[in-house]
């Protein structure tokens, strides 16, 4: 059986130049991912990327690997839960309100090989530490991970 779908794959990706990714979890669904195939919806460089991906809630959901992963503290803050996010749970980040927070702050940071960008959130005395990942795949920009670590 999984190797009829794995061939129905092939041949799907085949005719149609999306690129995707099967993944298998302990239930033995399986999950295909969609990422955009048009070089037009890609941006090499990060900061042209993000202005279109926290303007445009289309553009957003279609640059986010889904299922996103997506892990936080339990209330004991002591293990760390994780919760993936589906595409239809997703909702738009508004990332424009973050420029007139006054209880946190946000940085951007590019790891040496450019193909990394974190996002971070920074409460200002009140445990906000949010790490949002992005990276890039293939040329073009995706939210990769939410990594919630505030107490």
């Amino acid at each position: 059986m999984r190797f009829l779908l794995l061939i129905i794959l092939v041949v799907a990706v085949g005719c149609n130049k999306e690129v995707k990714t099967v993944k298998e979890d302990s239930t033995n669904t399986i999950a295909v991912e969609t990422l955009p195939s048009s070089k037009e919806d890609c941006d090499e460089n990060f900061d042209a990327f993000f202005i279109r991906f926290q303007n445009d809630s289309v553009f957003q959901k279609n640059h986010v690997k889904f299922p996103l992963k997506n892990t936080f503290l339990d209330n004991d803050y002591v293990n760390v839960i994780r919760e993936d996010i589906l595409r239809d749970k997703y909702r738009f980040n508004d990332f424009e309100n973050d420029k007139t927070a006054e209880d946190y702050t946000v940085n951007l940071k590019q790891e040496k090989n450019n193909d990394t960008v974190y996002y971070s959130y920074r409460g200002i005395d009140n445990g906000i530490f949010i790490d949002i990942k992005f990276l890039q795949i293939n040329g073009c920009w995706y939210l990769v991970a939410i990594e919630d670590s505030s107490t």
